[in-house]
């Protein structure tokens, strides 16, 4: 019985999907999100059936991964100097120029063509002063890599898919500490770069080891990576005084029907030895400060 009313729930919202598609002009529609606006695509690409889809769930629901936006409202603060990592269209970016309003700043970095277009028009829209957008990666190395681009706004990377159809493009690359060197100091990172976490980390030793109230909140994608990848980005945090502050996983629209979702208090190394991070199970969103900084 649950199944069946899960059935009928989903084939309901996939009806509600498609007639915002074919009731709309220009591929693209103006939705309430987080008491901000923001634009959707809901051309080919927008209309990905996938219930993860970032255009869909936006649209459908006006906001996405629940636990970890509630735990961004109360984690940033007016005057917070944020950077954001893989900012896509902009839910995270928007909602956090909010929150942190004129004396803050958000650095939003995007590396996928179509998204960095739709993040300065979703800006632009908000008339949002605060926010400076930067068509990057953030990476190891100064200079050029390859992006890899599916069919979804939110699943590019810089890490080769195993599997599936995807085209390639070159982007420019940067390490956070070299972007940030002629900027003020952040107090707030986020970063979901999907599975290219560890090597964004090595080039932001400075910033991890020189500021003491940065909080940082990483989509840990330790489904895609090898374990001892993921035990080493969470033992090199661990290296620079961070604790985890809250782990979240399944934390999306499907996973809360099922009452799937968790929000934990777990300690770097019961994580690290974590039979879903030792067994490539699940992706995390894990919220980090400095220990004794609140």
């Amino acid at each position: 019985m649950k199944h069946i009313k899960l059935a009928i729930i989903l084939i309901i919202r996939t009806i509600r999907w498609i007639f915002i598609k074919f009731s709309t002009k220009n591929n693209e529609i103006i939705a309430e999100v987080n008491d901000y606006n923001l634009i959707l695509k809901t051309d080919k690409k927008g209309l990905d059936l996938k219930e993860d889809s970032i255009f869909r769930q936006l649209a459908l629901d006006g906001r996405r991964e629940l636990e970890a936006t509630k735990i961004i409202k109360q984690v940033i603060k007016p005057g917070d100097i944020i950077c954001e990592l893989g900012a896509n269209i902009g839910y995270y970016a928007v909602l956090e120029a909010g929150i942190a309003g004129p004396e803050g700043i958000v650095y939003a970095i995007e590396p996928e063509p179509h998204n960095i277009e739709l993040l300065k028009r979703n800006i632009a829209l908000n008339n949002l002063k605060n926010i400076q957008a930067y068509h990057l990666a953030i990476s190891d190395k100064n200079g050029e890599y390859p992006l890899y681009v599916t069919g979804s706004s939110n699943l590019h990377s810089m890490i080769k898919p195993s599997h599936g159809y995807f085209s390639t493009i070159n982007t420019k690359t940067s390490t956070l500490d070299n972007f940030l060197a002629d900027k003020k100091k952040i107090t707030f990172l986020r970063m979901d770069i999907e599975g290219y976490e560890y090597y964004a980390l090595r080039g932001m030793q400075k910033t991890l080891n020189e500021n003491p109230k940065l909080k940082l909140f990483i989509e840990l994608h330790a489904h895609l990576i090898e374990p001892e990848k993921t035990i080493e980005i969470l033992q090199m945090l661990k290296s620079h005084g961070f604790e985890i502050l809250k782990a979240i996983t399944h934390d999306n629209y499907l996973r809360r029907i099922l009452k799937q979702v968790t929000v934990e208090d777990i300690s770097i190394d019961e994580l690290c030895h974590d039979k879903r991070v030792v067994n490539r199970q699940n992706a995390f969103e894990i919220f980090f400060s400095k220990q004794n900084v609140q």
